[in-house]
């Protein structure tokens, strides 16, 4: 039990572990890694449904894609042309996994694996969403668009 508490700890931290790109785009408190992969979820489970894949396995896919950040870090597009870290987003995630019961830790795993080689539809489905949840940055930027639940006058 000891083991789950620390894996559960460990992930708690992606609250605190910004998505550097938004720094580099001029954002000064850009969001969450926690935060992307929640939306990146809702996103993963709506392009599973509408495309007839598994959607509750591509929402998992899509929590689960970014927990090796806690070790390494989100690194930005620029950073990567710098840093070559290959693998080691994988390696983290798969030594966080270790801290788990078996089988959990390698269905977890499993989770991880789909995403970064894209071996099922429902792990092209989350990349994909992954990438759209960047797509509307505007959401993000106080005064780049109107709020979206504000009430329309109508004309009478």
């Amino acid at each position: 039990m000891n083991n789950i508490a620390k894996y559960v700890y460990e992930i708690g931290q992606l609250k605190r572990v910004k998505r550097s790109g938004w720094w580099v785009a001029g954002i000064d408190n850009p969001e969450s890694v926690a935060e992307h992969s929640f939306r990146a979820a809702l996103l993963g489970y709506i392009l599973a449904s509408l495309e007839g894949a598994d959607p509750q396995k591509t929402a998992m896919i899509c929590l689960f894609h970014d927990m090796g950040e806690t070790r390494i870090n989100d690194l930005h597009r620029v950073a990567k042309r710098y840093i070559d870290v290959g693998n080691r987003e994988e390696v983290a995630f798969e030594e966080q996994a270790q801290r788990l019961p078996q089988p959990l830790a390698e269905h977890v795993a499993a989770f991880m694996h789909e995403y970064e080689r894209r071996t099922s539809f429902e792990g092209q489905l989350a990349h994909d969403a992954d990438l759209l949840e960047c797509v509307n940055p505007g959401a993000r930027i106080p005064g780049t668009r109107p709020n979206a639940f504000q009430r329309r006058r109508v004309a009478s």
